[in-house]
């Protein structure tokens, strides 16, 4: 008989792999960041930390005014974290 298992448990090691290099994982960041960048006539750079990142560039003044990246992400259904 065998032991029941005790839970998934994730491997830290590849998840962060697949974080950093994964076309999928970056396809779909480009797919969010692309749709706000247009909604708030904002601008996409890619980076890299420990994962894949996008950042959504827009003027310091239209986000603390209006809010337009913000807003854009919301339209979208996501929050800003």
């Amino acid at each position: 008989m065998m032991a029941p298992r005790q839970g998934f448990r994730g491997n830290r090691k590849v998840i962060g792999q697949i974080l950093r290099s994964d076309p999928g994982v970056g396809a779909a960041l480009d797919k969010i960041a692309d749709e706000v960048a247009a909604r708030s006539g904002g601008q996409v750079e890619k980076g890299m930390t420990d994962r894949q990142t996008r950042i959504v560039k827009v003027g310091a003044a239209d986000q603390a005014v209006d809010g337009v990246a913000t807003k854009a992400l919301g339209s979208l259904g996501l929050t800003l974290s």
